[in-house]
Parts: C-alpha cells; sequence; structure tokens
C-alpha cells in the first residue's frame, strides 16, 4: 500500500526550499565562467525540472508559448497553464492568486523567450521562478512525455473524453 503524506503551507515551503537548494547547488558546481553577466533566475535542466515537478506537485507550470503551439502536436507539460509571453505581464499583474507561488517556466527553446518571460516575471515581483532549459524540445528529447489538448474555445481541458491525450515518456 503506498504511503500519501499531506503536507499544509509549511511543509510545501521546506520541499520547495530544499528542491531550490539543490538546484543552486547544481548551478554552483558547474562553476563560473568568466565575467559574462548572469540572469537573476535559477535555470535546470529537464531531469531537474522533472525531479522538481515530482517531488514538489504544488509547483505551477507556465507554457509562454502561443496558444497554437500550446495545443499542436508535441503537445504541452502535464498541468501546464498557456500563458503567451504577449501576455504575461497584463495576466499576471491582474491577479494575486499565484503570490507566493513556485514557477517552473518553459517555452520553445532555441530563442530568447524564455529569459524575456522570467525577466517579466521578476519585474513583476515574482521571485520564486525557475526556467527549464531548452524549453519543451529538451524536455522531449530526454524523454519525458507531453500531454496534447484539442484547440477548443472554453479551455485546455474541454475536449470530448475528458482530460488531455498523453503523449510519450513518463511526467510527473
Amino acid at each position: 500500500m503506498k504511503r500519501v503524506h499531506r503536507l499544509g503551507g509549511r511543509g510545501l515551503v521546506v520541499r520547495a526550499a530544499a528542491t531550490l537548494s539543490a538546484v543552486l547547488a547544481c548551478v554552483l558546481a558547474n562553476g563560473c565562467s568568466g565575467n559574462a553577466e548572469k540572469p537573476q533566475y535559477y535555470v535546470v535542466s529537464p531531469p531537474i525540472a522533472f525531479a522538481m515537478l515530482r517531488d514538489t506537485p504544488e509547483i505551477t507550470i507556465l507554457d509562454l508559448r502561443s496558444r497554437e503551439e500550446f495545443v499542436d502536436a508535441g503537445g504541452h507539460l502535464h498541468r501546464a497553464l498557456n500563458i503567451p509571453l504577449p501576455e504575461l505581464a497584463e495576466r499576471m499583474s491582474s491577479v494575486d492568486i499565484f503570490d507566493d507561488t513556485t514557477f517552473l517556466v518553459y517555452c520553445r527553446g532555441g530563442d530568447d523567450c524564455g529569459a524575456r518571460g522570467m525577466e517579466i516575471l521578476g519585474q513583476l515581483g515574482y521571485d520564486d521562478a525557475v526556467l527549464m532549459a531548452g524549453g519543451l524540445p529538451g524536455w522531449t528529447h530526454c524523454g519525458y512525455g507531453t500531454v496534447r489538448t484539442a484547440a477548443v474555445e472554453n479551455g485546455p481541458e474541454a475536449r470530448p473524453g475528458g482530460g488531455p491525450e498523453k503523449r510519450g515518456g513518463g511526467a510527473p
């Protein structure tokens, strides 16, 4: 029988702090490369992102790609919220439900979409955000699965038969 532990707000903070400490240790272990300006946020590999999602399922996942990319054949991470980069500042500043939330952020990879999104989140005071390196292509290249959602007007889960269609390997 599987044992399930429910942690309150303090437990979430402890787990998130432990995960972020592990991320910081990984970043520091990789050393410094000259005097290049470093981003003011954490960047993690897809395996570290997978571990974060597995160990702290309360993390909010932000997909900054367009709606079309979110619903295309490549899919998206399970439980991801699609807030396209051009809408990020307006949508995040108009709600306060994300206060004290840890974010895992990803985009398409190969461009500066994720970095620009992290800059916007930082300007809005969301300092507890982590960017997944390589975006969705990096995630799938590591063998992690995605889900696919039908393009509908009523939201990502409103497709015939219920939830999203699962694709690919394991995902938390």
